[in-house]
């Protein structure tokens, strides 16, 4: 069953996109990002106050490398995101994007904001074009949501099952997919 409480991708999957979202920094250039002194660790962190500052701190740094822009922007975005301001998130994430057009953890937190703003169809969009660049387990568990909630079920069928041959250790898509089947 698909909640669509405020709830649905928020809490359940945070610490699996927060994850998610490190793993694919490290493979983006987190290194390259770390070595700015002094907002990185803010713009790093899990509490958004500090990461939306640290996140501005550095995208106001003159001469920052647009990898490292994009992740700042890609950042700051999750902070406006996770306290719900989405509009706002979406204008950062755009800019992530444009820095860096294959940014799937940018791609799928931007699905999420167009979700939760009710454009189902941008958030497919984005969720397909993020499973193009990465196999990723919270991606494909996104799309499956997506596709579910626009009523296909087949597609979503196969979103969680990808999801799981990624990572098999999913009890909650494991629920998903019982009530589709």
């Amino acid at each position: 069953h698909i909640s669509r409480g405020p709830c649905k991708w928020s809490v359940m999957g945070l610490s699996r996109r927060i994850a998610a979202l490190a793993v694919l920094l490290a493979l983006s250039g987190a290194a390259a990002l770390a070595t700015a002194i002094d907002p990185t660790l803010d713009c790093l962190s899990e509490d958004n106050e500090r990461r939306i500052s640290g996140c501005s701190a550095m995208i106001e740094t003159p001469g920052l490398p647009p990898e490292q822009l994009s992740l700042a922007y890609g950042l700051r975005a999750l902070g406006y995101s996770l306290k719900g301001w989405f509009e706002k998130a979406l204008t950062d994430y755009d800019k992530a994007i444009d820095l860096n057009p294959d940014f799937a953890a940018a791609l799928n937190n931007r699905a999420w904001a167009y979700f939760k703003l009710g454009r189902l169809e941008d958030a497919v969009r984005e969720l397909e074009r993020a499973a193009a660049l990465i196999a990723d387990p919270v991606i494909f568990d996104h799309l499956g949501d997506a596709y579910a909630t626009q009523q296909r079920q087949d597609d979503a069928q196969k979103a969680w099952q990808r999801s799981l041959k990624l990572d098999a250790e999913q009890p909650r898509v494991r629920q998903k997919l019982e009530h589709v089947s």
